[in-house]
């Protein structure tokens, strides 16, 4: 793998993240009767609705997850989502030699002079590819959600 690649495989699956936020957030958007506005230029403030409100993703996921019903289970958003967000916004990347792949690592709290490793593995074309389908398979499932409960202001992705 190059940077090139790395890079890239990296953006997509940051992109991923912040589309599966916004599909969240419209999707509380429809689902609470709220007219999201984003601002225009200029603008110092707008009202708080889910699409502005400073929830995090952590609280989004279980929140929704938490309000499907019996017969909406298969659209359950996969909490991992957040653990790769987590990973790569506090990972640190490392690598011994100018080479990819990488290796990237997140810690967890110290306690009492140790810290817990609570991720070790290496940055691979396929674990990127893998990860990208993870976050991309999320937003279909919300959207999918949205449609069958006929939420109008959430987009189909394509």
């Amino acid at each position: 793998m190059e940077f090139d690649d790395h890079a890239l495989g990296v953006g997509r699956i940051v992109t991923n993240l912040q589309s599966l936020e916004f599909y969240l957030r419209m999707f509380f958007c429809a689902a609470n009767g709220e007219q999201p506005r984003l601002p225009a230029p200029g603008d110092v403030d707008v009202e708080m609705t889910t699409l502005t409100n400073f929830a995090s993703l952590t609280w989004l996921v279980d929140q929704y997850n938490q309000q499907l019903s019996e017969r909406e289970q298969e659209y359950k958003v996969d909490r991992d989502v957040v653990s790769l967000r987590d990973t790569l916004a506090h990972g640190r990347l490392l690598g011994m030699r100018p080479e990819f792949p990488m290796t990237i690592y997140k810690f967890g709290r110290d306690a009492e002079g140790r810290v817990p490793v609570e991720l070790c593995v290496e940055v691979s074309e396929e674990w990127l590819t893998q990860k990208m389908q993870l976050v991309h398979d999320q937003v279909f499932k919300i959207a999918a959600c949205a449609a069958g409960r006929h939420y109008e202001n959430v987009p189909q992705p394509t």
